[in-house]
């Protein structure tokens, strides 16, 4: 006994000095990599070991006894990279922290003596090539953090050894290959992350021996296949296959356990209806299954979901709209949707900010409850079958900023208090039935970037300056509207139709009354001239007194007369054969060897006069009165 108390403070020194010879290691360790790395990085450390402990650095926690635990340096703006970290020299190192730095080179095989570790958290850096398979030997690994970083080739089959397991972040690097269905055998992991990877081949059917899994992110890879069907782990709560290559259908026990928040399988090639689990997770919040081809009743498919905020059903096969109350956002867009929406879908308790109903065959009318929606950003109803006029209370919508009704067949007018919609970017309301006037007060529409009113039937000139702020404006294909050229218009200067269709109205009327006018003085000219032509029997007669310089009419004539007779007749026209005068010429009285009697009307018509010539003043005088008339009705 008293040789055992005699030898106990030489155990006491001599543990004392390993602890010390320990902590001057673990400091000859620190500052050698610390000189290593570029720039002024880790200033509150020394230059060099001057026989203090570590403990008291910046980053460094140490046990009772004085040994280095963790190391936890994060978002500390270290550059360099760990080829001189001695990870041999730390025996009791439980967590090491260097995540968020700019930190390169590989991470070295030496990292695999640091077997105490719970906590490897490198995420964040620009580390590259592969995973050192050394990773096996931290068998106490809890939590292991390599994502944001430039890894590639495959994962390596010895971090199956990390039973206890329970993170694995490996998302955003460049990690190629399968899935190894040694997966499996981590039943301790809770979340596990690919994210954005190269990742190829299909979902080993191992994976539904991950009982404790709550996060199991598959995006952004290359995977193919089916997901295994029987994958429904109760504890699932967020799960995500978005942008990869998976077919065949949604595993129907997905939310078997009722603890799914978040489902995500966008843009895929999965087919079938929604999983009937669904209808058990009323702690959802978002549903994202958008780019499939899905189908089925949607209506049955959800249940009561009081936190949902945003589902996005678009780009599918669904042919009924689902009614889902608290809603931020809704997107049902290019499925197969007939009738009409219903007004359900704007309840008092709706509180959507998007609602996108677009590429789909919805027809009548939109229910005036879209009011409701007073929180609404985003409203898109184009490409369906909609008529009837939009509602009123739709531009009430004050903070609305996206309003897509085009491609529909809406009618009326663009009501003046659009303008109320201070905070609307983007307004298109082309290719449908809408009338009237754009009016100038549209101008108050401050933040409008974009605006096309191209293909109604709007009329009158566009107000100058009418979308001041907007970048792009369309509104050609209504025939009525007249401004700048730049726009497809014609312009209004000039147009004696524009803006005024009572005007159009009466121009058409007096055009066509000069047209008829017109048709019928021609049409009397030229029976007169015929006539004329008819009534001079011998037009090769010449009388040497008159020659050329004289006309005759001749009325009542009843078979062929000879010029000789009517000169003879009248003895040369002799004034005691006048029987009339008028401003034109004179009538005589001829009785002709064969008893008839003639009145003939001899025109006194100069050599600058023709006949045609004096018709056709008059015919045009007269027209200048019907255009002086049309301005008067005007």
């Amino acid at each position: 006994m008293k040789k055992v108390l005699q030898e106990t403070p030489y155990c006491l020194i001599l543990s004392c000095m390993l602890v010390y010879i320990s902590a001057q290691k673990e400091a000859a360790a620190l500052i050698n990599w610390k000189n290593s790395l570029h720039f002024a990085s880790l200033p509150s450390w020394p230059l060099s070991n001057t026989n203090g402990s570590p403990c008291n650095w910046t980053g460094i926690s140490c046990n009772e006894v004085g040994s280095i635990v963790e190391i936890n340096l994060s978002n500390s703006n270290l550059d360099g990279t760990l080829k001189r970290f001695d990870f041999s020299a730390f025996l009791n190192l439980m967590s090491f922290n260097l995540s968020s730095n700019t930190l390169v080179g590989e991470i070295p095989s030496g990292i695999g003596n640091a077997t105490k570790l719970i906590r490897l958290d490198l995420e964040n850096n620009n580390f590259i090539h592969s995973i050192p398979i050394e990773i096996g030997n931290l068998s106490n690994l809890l939590d292991l953090q390599l994502s944001n970083n430039f890894l590639h080739d495959s994962i390596p089959l010895t971090i199956r050894n990390l039973s206890k397991l329970n993170k694995l972040g490996l998302a955003e690097n460049q990690l190629t290959g399968t899935l190894s269905p040694e997966i499996g055998d981590m039943e301790s992991l809770e979340e596990f992350d690919l994210t954005e990877n190269k990742l190829h081949g299909t979902l080993p059917s191992s994976i539904t021996r991950l009982k404790n899994i709550s996060l199991f992110y598959l995006t952004l890879n290359n995977f193919s296949g089916n997901i295994p069907e029987d994958f429904s782990p109760s504890s699932l709560t967020y799960v995500c296959f978005s942008n990869n290559n998976f077919s065949g259908k949604l595993p129907q026990g997905i939310c078997k356990g009722g603890n799914l928040i978040y489902l995500a399988a966008e843009d895929n090639k999965l087919v079938g209806p929604i999983p009937e689990s669904l209808r058990n997770c009323t702690r959802l919040t978002r549903i994202q299954l958008e780019y499939n081809f899905l189908d089925g009743d949607i209506t049955n498919a959800f249940g009561i979901y009081p936190s949902l905020e945003y589902i996005d059903l678009g780009d599918n096969q669904f042919s009924e709209l689902v009614k889902l109350p608290n809603l931020q956002n809704l997107d049902l867009s290019t499925n197969n949707l007939t009738g009409m929406i219903p007004v359900e879908l704007f309840s008092s308790s709706s509180i959507p900010l998007k609602l996108n109903l677009s590429n789909n065959q919805l027809s009548g009318q939109v229910p005036a409850q879209i009011g409701n929606l007073a929180r609404l950003q985003r409203l898109d109803l184009s490409e369906n079958n909609l008529t009837g006029p939009i509602p009123e209370r739709t531009w009430q919508l004050q903070g609305t900023y996206i309003i897509e009704t085009d491609q529909n067949a809406f009618t009326g007018e663009i009501p003046p208090h659009l303008m109320k919609l201070t905070k609307l970017e983007v307004l298109n309301l082309s290719h449908n039935h809408l009338s009237g006037k754009i009016s100038s007060a549209l101008g108050g529409l401050i933040s409008l970037q974009f605006v096309d009113m191209a293909y109604n039937n709007l009329q009158g000139p566009v107000p100058n300056n009418l979308f001041p702020q907007a970048s792009t404006v369309v509104l050609a294909g209504n025939v009525g509207l007249c401004g700048d050229k730049t726009q497809g218009l014609i312009p209004c200067s000039g147009n004696p139709t524009s803006g005024n269709p009572k005007k159009r109205k009466n121009w058409i009327l007096i055009f066509a009354l000069v047209i008829t006018v017109v048709s019928v003085v021609l049409f009397i000219f030229i029976g007169f001239f015929i006539f004329q032509r008819h009534s001079i029997v011998h037009p090769h007669v010449k009388n040497k007194e008159f020659g050329d310089k004289n006309s005759f009419s001749v009325w009542n004539y009843r078979k062929k007369i000879e010029f000789e007779d009517l000169i003879t007749a009248t003895e040369n026209f002799s004034d005691k054969y006048c029987i009339g005068k008028g401003g034109q010429g004179s009538v005589y009285k001829a009785i002709l060897p064969t008893g008839d009697v003639f009145a003939v009307k001899h025109l006194h018509q100069s050599e600058e006069m023709k006949v045609t010539g004096y018709q056709i003043k008059n015919f045009l005088s007269e027209i200048m009165h019907y255009l002086k008339l049309g301005t008067e009705i005007l």
